[in-house]
């Protein structure tokens, strides 16, 4: 999301937490009873001493800046590949369940091309995740069925995903525009997207 990419607040905790630093020091040179002014003195031996407290949030905001730098090129050279592979269809904010075999949940944008499904965690937390639809080596997952079930409520369907190869899972999400997605994912996979078919039972258990 937008605002989650913007790291100007980065920038301004640093200043605020510098200020403050400076703020603190400078106050503490001052002796008010009796009402005397001495110049702040270059004490490493204090300054040793707070330095610590000073690093650990200077830390923390600057580990957090170079983690969404990281996070937002990385997630810009997934874009690239996404276009060049052809969108399909794409749908935002969605939130993505992990199961039979994997475990969590990503906040993130679901997107749909001619070679592969990919899941994009919205904040960079997470690695984006691609599915492809023909393996091409070993450590390729790729898509191996998609299922279309009820939702919580009755304008959403809920897509199910299984997934094979290097890893084997399941992944599920919510949509309005739940069937379209069962259709698209199901032609990608040269597969019939009979509408009789798609709200169907729980799936069967996997052979071993």
């Amino acid at each position: 999301m937008s605002h989650e990419r913007d790291e100007r607040w980065a920038y301004v905790a640093l200043a605020v937490i510098a200020v403050g630093y400076i703020a603190y020091r400078f106050v503490g040179s001052f002796d008010f009873t009796g009402l005397s002014v001495r110049l702040p003195e270059l004490n490493l031996g204090k300054f040793g001493k707070s330095l610590p407290y000073l690093a650990a949030p200077l830390f923390a905001v600057l580990s957090e800046v170079i983690r969404r730098r990281k996070a937002r090129g990385v997630r810009e050279e997934w874009e690239r590949r996404v276009r060049t592979e052809g969108l399909l269809r794409e749908e935002e904010n969605l939130k993505v369940r992990l199961t039979d075999g994997a475990r969590g949940s990503v906040q993130g944008d679901v997107r749909l091309t001619r070679a592969a499904l990919y899941v994009i965690d919205s904040g960079g937390r997470r690695d984006p995740m691609r599915f492809v639809f023909l393996r091409s080596a070993d450590s390729d997952v790729a898509v191996l069925d998609a299922s279309l079930l009820e939702g919580r409520t009755p304008e959403l369907r809920r897509v199910r995903v299984r997934v094979g190869g290097a890893a084997r899972f399941v992944l599920e999400f919510e949509s309005r525009q739940g069937e379209a997605w069962w259709t698209s994912l199901r032609h990608s996979l040269g597969k019939s997207a009979d509408r009789e078919q798609s709200l169907e039972l729980p799936p069967e258990p996997e052979s071993a």
